[in-house]
């Protein structure tokens, strides 16, 4: 069998490169307008290749789909390169239902629920988890009164993307090229907690008072990415750290996906926080639990590796087969079905924390499973604290409901 064709992203697709290095050098990539302008630009230069007129999403479905060879869904998703099909293609987008997603990856072996749970032995919430617990409802009090502002989201995504396929390594490596961590971090340090150090410091701040800004400047980001550089994936976190103010930019919208899940309506914020993701360049469906639980989202857990390897006694590689089926929908079944094992687990958590279990049980295993105690105490004061001073509704992406810099 051929070798798969790569996998193409958006930007790929319409957003010709010399064209993006131009919005990064000028206006900042953070610029509606310049993005506009390039994808303008852009498609004709798609839609030549394309055997009708197209949206650029239905190019998009269609490239992954065909890289994936998912079949069908590639067939489903041309229907978006014809403009008045999209109310059908919008019916072939629609989640399927808990059945048909539980059936798509029916195959994957996972071990026994009860097995896992007698070896994890949890019946309650750490002390460490639950005050983890106590900064998450913060959060949720704050989106569903002031709500989330763009710099929040911004510091959220920055950390999650920083986590992903990154381990721990001895601080002492980031400070022998300059990282000036503070004295008590000592021992390993994950990258998720570095960044969130990273966000703390005078260079952190420069760089989210430009992405508020909408005008991220290059140099910045470049000494973010040479004092991250000892954990690797130097040109992913490059671009992500670019990319960043797309995401920030849906402060408001996970404000009250946010609000929903805390008021009690789980499954509706489910849905949302799913469709939302996809927004979310380098978010996964595995990830959103993790970036949701620093903005005061609970209801999902986070699919990583530690709890692949856990709950399949499988290496992570062999996952990927079905987490990637009918175009990611794999791993949102996955996610479903790690969730209903947790609530198997029957963890007693507080009335309190209730709307946010699934994060907080996630936690609790992702812990045990390693005997590891992770406070997160870094990641919370980055979101409290990094960054505060910003404009009222002066930056290009600052939340409309306050300040941006506000608690």
């Amino acid at each position: 069998m051929p070798p798969l064709p790569p996998r193409r992203t958006l930007r790929d697709l319409l957003v010709p490169r010399d064209a993006t290095e131009t919005a990064r050098q000028g206006q900042g990539i953070g610029d509606l307008e310049a993005m506009r302008q390039m994808a303008t630009t852009a498609i004709p230069e798609v839609l030549r290749n394309a055997p009708v007129t197209s949206t650029p999403m239905g190019v998009f479905d269609t490239a992954n789909a065909l890289a994936d060879r998912d079949y069908a869904g590639a067939g489903m998703a041309a229907l978006g390169m014809v403009p008045f099909a999209g109310s059908v293609k919008a019916v072939g987008r629609a989640m399927p239902s808990p059945k048909a997603l539980a059936s798509l990856i029916a195959d994957w072996k996972w071990r026994p629920t009860a097995q896992v749970k007698e070896e994890l032995g949890i019946t309650k919430l750490p002390e460490h988890v639950s005050q983890f617990g106590e900064f998450m409802s913060e959060q949720a009090k704050k989106a569903t009164t002031r709500g989330l502002s763009a710099r929040d989201v911004a510091k959220a995504n920055a950390i999650t993307q920083a986590s992903i396929q990154r381990s721990a390594l001895d601080a002492q490596k980031l400070r022998n090229i300059g990282f000036d961590l503070p004295a008590d971090v000592q021992g390993k340090i994950r990258p998720e907690g570095a960044m969130a150090e990273l966000l703390m410091s005078p260079l952190g701040k420069t760089y989210l008072d430009q992405l508020e800004a909408g005008a991220i400047n290059p140099k910045t980001v470049e000494e973010m990415v040479r004092l991250m550089k000892p954990f690797g994936k130097d040109n992913d976190l490059r671009e992500k750290l670019l990319r960043n103010a797309e995401t920030a930019q849906l402060s408001d919208e996970l404000t009250d996906i946010v609000g929903e899940a805390y008021s009690g309506s789980q499954s509706a914020a489910r849905q949302k926080m799913q469709e939302l993701t996809g927004r979310m360049h380098g978010i996964g469906p595995s990830k959103r639990g993790f970036i949701g639980s620093m903005l005061g989202y609970g209801a999902d857990p986070t699919l990583d590796a530690r709890q692949i390897i856990l709950n399949t006694g499988r290496p992570t590689a062999e996952a990927q087969q079905f987490l990637r089926r009918s175009s990611g929908k794999g791993a949102i079944a996955g996610v479903d079905r790690l969730a209903r094992r947790q609530e198997a687990f029957g963890v007693e958590v507080p009335q309190q924390l209730q709307p946010f279990k699934q994060h907080l049980v996630h936690h609790s295993v992702w812990d045990k499973a390693a005997g590891e105690t992770t406070t997160h105490s870094d990641l919370i004061k980055a979101m409290l604290t990094a960054g505060l001073v910003g404009g009222v509704g002066l930056g290009a992406y600052g939340s409309n409901r306050k300040p941006s810099g506000e608690l």
